[in-house]
């Protein structure tokens, strides 16, 4: 049986910023800026989000290639609820047309009131907070923005190509004595007027935790956010100048390239993401009173994370689900890659720590002649379920593990702590042989310590046969392992592993 071949991680293109779609050879860009520290009450007032305000226009003047007349800002004062409702309706939907490219930035508190329309399960509406914002007496407060709104005016930017960054975060009362207050905290802090009197109920609080994100996904449309419902966005208030976490991890991780986890000198959104997850993280593990954890969230189709954040055209895969609607639907076509871009996309999709001591073999070891028999070894230091996946020469990608013969015999996807598990061994009744084309194949291991439910995406490929959409398949896994993992006591990253080893056929 040939196996070494693997099917090519077809790489979508991105004109433009961090959002997909084809654009026409004179698309427009225009951006909105809006970033918050003097708010009305001196205990709201924050320190660093003018700071990321000037760091993300700096990140649209230099890799996002915007023009200085093509991005407004509202910092401070400037910042009122008309002032960001009427910028954000003349500059950025009545200025652009279909196929233009709009990006909007929010840095400043955020917060939560009463739904009023029945559109939210856990009964809350999230708030931007302006700079205008006030208790209006009532045990609210007036002049801020709620994300229906949010949602209506993005609705009206239909055909354009947006992006949406939150640097803002939206626990609010619901959230409040659960865990120690913060400073720098992006969210109201507690003021008696406005602080919701009535107890939050456990379900309120789980369906709370379980939203996406500050407004939906949707195709064309790129949503980050600083932090995953229930947690506190936070500013680095040690830092010299003081910024916010997020925005500060964010504008690095392209500029700097520090998420160009493959070292191909591109940054994806896969890699991007990956980037501002881990980093934050760390951040929050560094503070004892960061107790409900930091885990930035991406809303996106899933034909966009393998895209360069900053240029390329898209190919035409099909948007991701949202993490309620089930699997996405596969996309028509995707073109072929050299084999050195699939492997390389498809370590960009997949970045991540091996934080469980994964380790891949090809057995025998050494160069691989054409012809040879190969078994592949993998070893973890943790119990989890497995992917083992191979990029080969052809430019084709092979799920080889689990596969129908696994699965034959009752086996699961398991592989437990530091018993190495063999591919494929005396059970299955046939080896693998290496086959042409010589050159270079990437075999890539992924060891799921959460169990996360990948059936959709795996069942479809163990018949050890080239997968024919590569890019959607790992896309869709992708953003599978990146949501934020909601089933224990904090919000948190998803625990999984990657490791990569590259082989080599000869003739």
């Amino acid at each position: 049986m040939n196996v070494l071949t693997t099917a090519a991680l077809g790489l979508a293109v991105f004109t433009g910023t961090l959002a997909t779609g084809t654009a026409p050879a004179l698309a427009e860009k225009h951006a909105l800026i809006v970033s918050i520290n003097e708010y009305a009450k001196d205990p709201w007032k924050l320190r660093g989000a003018v700071n990321d305000g000037k760091n993300i226009e700096r990140l649209l003047r230099g890799p996002l290639g915007y023009r200085p007349d093509q991005i407004k800002e509202l910092f401070d004062q400037a910042a009122t609820r008309d002032a960001i409702l009427s910028n954000f309706r003349s500059w950025l939907i009545d200025a652009t047309k279909p196929g233009d490219e709009v990006f909007f930035y929010f840095s400043g508190h955020g917060y939560q009131q009463p739904d009023t329309n029945g559109d939210e399960e856990d009964g809350l509406d999230e708030t931007l907070v302006a700079a205008d914002a006030e208790p209006d007496g009532k045990g609210g407060v007036r002049n801020m923005i709620i994300d229906d709104e949010m949602e209506l005016l993005l609705d009206a930017l239909k055909d354009r190509k947006v992006t949406v960054v939150i640097d803002s975060c939206h626990s609010g009362t619901i959230s409040r004595g659960a865990f120690n207050e913060i400073e720098g905290a992006r969210s109201l802090p507690l003021i008696p007027e406005i602080d919701r009197p009535q107890p939050i109920s456990s379900r309120a609080l789980a369906l709370h935790r379980a939203e996406t994100t500050f407004v939906a996904q949707v195709p064309g449309r790129m949503v980050w956010t600083a932090v995953a419902p229930y947690q506190k966005a936070l500013e680095e208030s040690r830092s010299n100048p003081v910024a916010g976490v997020f925005t500060t991890r964010f504008v690095r991780g392209i500029i700097d390239k520090k998420a160009d986890a493959n070292g191909d000198g591109i940054v994806t959104n896969a890699e991007l993401y990956a980037y501002v997850q881990k980093e934050s993280d760390v951040y929050c593990k560094s503070l004892q009173a960061c107790q409900a954890g930091l885990t930035p969230t991406l809303e996106a189709p899933t034909a966009q994370l393998p895209l360069p954040v900053t240029g390329g055209e898209a190919l035409d895969a099909a948007p991701s689900a949202s993490p309620s609607a089930g699997p996405a639907t596969t996309p028509l076509s995707e073109p072929t890659l050299p084999p050195a871009s699939l492997q390389n996309t498809a370590t960009a999709l997949l970045a991540n720590d091996n934080q469980g001591g994964v380790q891949v073999e090809v057995l025998p070891s050494g160069p691989i002649r054409v012809g040879q028999a190969v078994r592949f070894r993998v070893t973890s230091q943790v119990e989890g379920s497995l992917v083992l996946l191979d990029a080969n020469a052809a430019g084709e990608l092979i799920q080889l593990f689990p596969n129908e013969h696994s699965q034959a015999q009752n086996r699961s996807n398991r592989i437990y702590a530091n018993r190495p598990l063999t591919v494929p061994d005396s059970t299955y009744g046939f080896e693998f042989t290496a086959s042409e084309p010589a050159g270079q194949g990437k075999l890539i291991a992924l060891v799921l310590q959460d169990p996360i439910d990948l059936s959709v995406q795996v069942s479809q490929h163990r018949d050890l046969n080239p997968v024919a959409k590569p890019v959607d398949y790992m896309a869709q896994i992708a953003e599978r392992l990146r949501r934020p993992w909601t089933q224990g006591a904090t919000t948190r990253m998803t625990r999984w592993s990657m490791t990569s080893m590259t082989y080599t056929i000869t003739r």
